[in-house]
């Protein structure tokens, strides 16, 4: 998720980053840099924000689409599904069991 920064090249202000806790735990956070003007000097500041939780959700539900995907497209049976009576999806037995390419 994170990426390294090569000496001298600027950090954006906005980036993610993947760092391991001291326990060896992966904590994903949000960085977000702000150039501000502190005591007369400029200075950035960064405020972080842990997103672990959102991106463990957003990996568990890629996974479940993709077995859900697989086991649909996979599927011995024809699965078709119908809006106001027109074929929005169906999964590559109907095409075989009726030769109409629908995808």
């Amino acid at each position: 998720m994170g990426r390294e920064f090569a000496h001298g090249e600027p950090i954006p202000e906005y980036y993610e980053i993947d760092i391991i806790r001291k326990d060896g735990a992966v904590r994903h956070l949000q960085l977000f840099r702000k150039l501000v003007l502190w005591n007369g000097k400029q200075e950035f500041q960064i405020l972080y924000n842990d997103i672990t939780e959102r991106v463990q959700a957003e990996e568990t539900l890629k996974a479940s689409e993709e077995k859900y995907s697989t086991l649909i497209e996979q599927s011995s049976d024809g699965i078709l599904i119908l809006v106001d009576r027109m074929i929005v999806f169906a999964n590559r037995r109907v095409n075989e069991m009726t030769g109409f390419c629908t995808n």
